[in-house]
């Protein structure tokens, strides 16, 4: 929904899952074409403002094509495509699926493991202008294996916030991963900063013994 934020173009939210069999059937209303946002958004995306990709402080322009194989590589079978997004503003990743999520509800409820397939080779729209996307980019080339950890986590972040996330367990698991890595650097930390005023004492004081050795 981000991309239609200051447009004059109106949208219907859906509720119910029938809701979309019911306007795919009617097409359209006095004039109005009735596009699914969810699978068809390049239907409608000359009419809407994209957004420009800030080179100047964004995800520098000779990392993108190594960025989004290395994101396609860490998120695959889920994901099979990795491509930058101009429909994003305030988010730092959108996954997209050729099917709706009416139609995977439906599917899953006739058939669960086909609704479950319907969860692989999704599309991941990265926001070059977010910070996560910036920082994340250069966190893998420093700490690949917490970088891996932090893509899944935005990839999960994504799947909640379009209705697709099946199984937390490993979102869970994830998390307490990343609260045990932000402990240990706070301690760490915490530990440079104790052993800091230690050693400015111990350097004076080897300043000053040096002076009284020089003295006449």
């Amino acid at each position: 929904m981000e991309s239609f934020k200051g447009s004059d173009m109106p949208v219907l939210y859906l509720t119910l899952h029938v809701d979309e069999m019911v306007f795919r059937g009617l097409n359209s209303f006095k004039g109005y074409s009735f596009v699914n946002i969810e699978t068809n958004y390049d239907e409608i995306a000359k009419d809407i403002k994209n957004i420009e990709h800030d080179k100047s402080t964004g995800l520098p322009e000779e990392d993108v094509t190594n960025f989004c194989l290395w994101i396609k590589n860490e998120l695959q079978p889920i994901v099979s495509k990795v491509q930058v997004s101009r429909r994003l503003k305030s988010s730092p990743a959108v996954v997209v699926s050729q099917y709706s999520s009416g139609m995977r509800q439906v599917m899953s409820i006739m058939d669960k493991s086909q609704g479950m397939d319907m969860l692989k080779n999704l599309t991941f729209e990265i926001n070059p202008n977010h910070e996560i996307i910036t920082k994340l980019n250069n966190l893998r080339k420093k700490d690949t294996k917490l970088a891996s950890l932090m893509a899944k986590q935005v990839l999960d972040n994504t799947m909640i916030g379009a209705g697709m996330l099946s199984d937390p367990k490993p979102l869970v698991d994830r998390i307490y991963k990343i609260m045990s890595h932000a402990m240990d650097t706070a301690e760490a930390s915490i530990g440079e900063d104790k052993a800091q005023p230690q050693r400015e004492i111990e350097d004076r004081t080897s300043a000053a013994e040096s002076v009284l050795k020089q003295k006449p």
